[in-house]
């Protein structure tokens, strides 16, 4: 999936929302039968600033599937919680 991600940061805390699109593919196995849509993903999460390269985050997204002829709707979501991890880039020793 790719798409556009919006920050603003307020010292710690670094909110963001997210707008993605992709391809997905659903394995059916005890029918053995595959299914494929243009997926729709939308999110907002929360990284709070621990350390310069480590925060904690929390985030939540759902996304939407429009499945087979019969114009079947899937709408998954989840809700994360966990730590990130910045790496140091060359980019920021040298400055």
């Amino acid at each position: 999936m790719g798409g556009l991600k919006v920050e603003k940061g307020f010292h710690r805390f670094h909110p963001y929302a997210d707008v993605l699109i992709g391809y997905g593919v659903i394995h059916y196995v005890p029918v053995q039968q595959d299914d494929n849509s243009i997926i729709y993903n939308v999110g907002v999460g929360l990284d709070y600033s621990v350390t310069h390269h480590f925060a904690l985050k929390v985030e939540a997204q759902q996304q939407f599937w429009k499945l087979g002829q019969a114009s079947n709707e899937l709408e998954p979501y989840n809700l994360s919680v966990g730590v990130l991890y910045r790496v140091p880039s060359f980019w920021s020793r040298t400055r």
